[in-house]
Formats: structure tokens, sequence, C-alpha cells
């Protein structure tokens, strides 16, 4: 009997190793599916970002993230910030909504608008920031390297609460072998900053989820991670020339638990050079 037991309890021991080893290959196998999909449409993800960690932890630096075009304080932008008329409550929460621009400035996104001839409109370099009614960084998160930014120096005042900002940016041309993101500093700290609309040469580029802002707002779940949108095949079109007008909006908001204002905004690209997978190995 005491043979049958042991048997029987090896038997079960071998089962329980062969379903673990069986479920480590199918996550392997859907891993290496989503690694060569994030490769292949040049949008990179959990499984692209884990790869470029371990490459990163061997000494390699190539695939990292990195500048492409002028840095987020060295744009030249037309902005400006009013008052909505609809007049809510300010609260604890995300101010990011639709409301209407000033007269004169309803196609304030469009290529062919003119901010020289709309009233109230000014030039300015990011970072934009209101920090308790002054123009003061937020936080430590210094340096043109840093994917926040929000302890950089200040460069515009933010003094209203509605945010129009567009600048014409040369950009070099995008290249086949990687993938580009436009990224939005200020934003990667506990339920800091408010979402952001987001338009390329006059059109607008929708979030997945078409309830939320382009780059949506920041939470607790989503925090100390770069803030952005990544580049898709459908809108590349737009870097063909080697310039761009971008335009995007933003809501001033108060700091996580604290009836103060807190908001910082700047804009940048960066590129990144796609791994090369080795070809797989096919069983003979």
């Amino acid at each position: 009997y005491g043979r049958m037991v042991l048997c029987a309890c090896a038997g079960a021991a071998e089962l329980e190793v062969h379903e673990f080893v069986e479920g480590l290959l199918r996550v392997a196998i859907q891993w290496a599916k989503t690694l060569e999909k994030e490769i292949a449409e040049r949008q990179p993800g959990r499984a692209l970002d884990g790869l470029v960690d371990l490459y990163n932890k061997l000494g390699v630096e190539d695939y990292n993230w990195k500048l492409h075009g002028p840095a987020r304080d060295k744009i030249v932008w037309d902005y400006i910030s009013f008052e909505p008329s609809d007049n809510i409550l300010w609260e604890s929460k995300h101010r990011f909504r639709k409301v209407d621009p000033p007269q004169g400035s309803e196609n304030w996104f469009k290529i062919d608008f003119d901010p020289k001839k709309a009233a109230g409109w000014k030039t300015g370099r990011a970072p934009f920031a209101n920090n308790d009614g002054k123009p003061l960084p937020l936080g430590e998160c210094v340096g043109n390297n840093d994917f926040c930014g929000c302890g950089n120096a200040v460069n515009t005042f933010w003094d209203k609460e509605a945010l129009l900002m567009r600048a014409k940016i040369e950009l070099p041309p995008l290249e086949d072998g990687y993938a580009y993101r436009l990224l939005v500093g200020g934003r990667s700290h506990y339920n800091a900053g408010g979402g952001a609309d987001i338009w390329f040469d006059g059109e607008y580029i929708p979030n997945r989820r078409k309830s939320e802002a382009t780059i949506e707002g920041g939470s607790g779940r989503n925090s100390y991670r770069p803030f952005g949108v990544i580049i898709d095949d459908k809108h590349r079109s737009h870097f063909a020339d080697g310039e761009i007008l971008l335009a995007t909006n933003g809501f001033l908001r108060w700091g996580h638990k604290i009836r103060q204002i807190k908001s910082y905004r700047a804009f940048w690209f960066e590129k990144m050079k796609l791994p090369e997978l080795p070809p797989a190995k096919v069983n003979e």
C-alpha cells in the first residue's frame, strides 16, 4: 500500500511539473507573438519594453528612446489661455472637457489659422506651468532625459484655466526600423495633470477609448511612466515634409488632495531603434 501511495504521489508531481512547463511554453509563445507584432507595427508595448530592459541590463543601450527634433524647451509656441464660459465648479478631479474657444479662434488647430490675426494669442516656450498661482516647477524630475521633467525651470506662466497651444516644428524624416512618439512632460506622478487632445497638421489623433483625450489624464495606476502617444503608420505621412503643425490643449487642475493649482506642460518627440529578432527555428 505504501509503495502505491508513493507511486501515486510521484505521478501527481510529474503531472504538475508537466503542466507547469506547458504553461511556461504557452506564455513564452504568446510573448514572442506579441513582441513580433509590436516590432512589425512599430508600436512598442510591454513585450518590447521588457526586451529593451534586458538589453540595458547587458549594457546595450541602442534601443532606448532618444530625442527626435528640438528639445522640449526650445520649441516656440503660439498659445492662448482663457477662462471657459461653462464656469464649472472646481473639484479634485480632472477638468479636461470640450469647451468653446474664444471668438475668432474656433479653427485654432487648423493649418490655415493665423494666430497673429486673432485676439489674445501670444508666443512662448515650454514648460508652461502654474504652481499655486506662480510660474514655478512642481517637483524634482529634472533634465531633458527625464520623461517627466516637472522640476525643470518654467518658461511660460499658465495663468488661466484653458490652454491652447500650436507650433510648427521642424523634424528629421522618419526612418524605417524606428518607432516614434510624442511625449507630454509633468504628468508622471500620482493623479498629476489632465488630458490633452492632439492634432497633427489639423488632423485629430483619437484615443482608442473614444471618451478619453488623445493623451488621457494621469491616475494612481498609471503613474511614474511616460505619458504620450506613439505615432502609428496611419499618421506617419504628416512627417514626410520635415515639418509638422502640432496643436494641443489642456486645463489647470488642483494637485493631489490639495486645493492648489498644480499644472505643468511641455511636449517633444522621441525615436526608438527597433531590435531585429533572430529568425525562428523550425523543428525538423
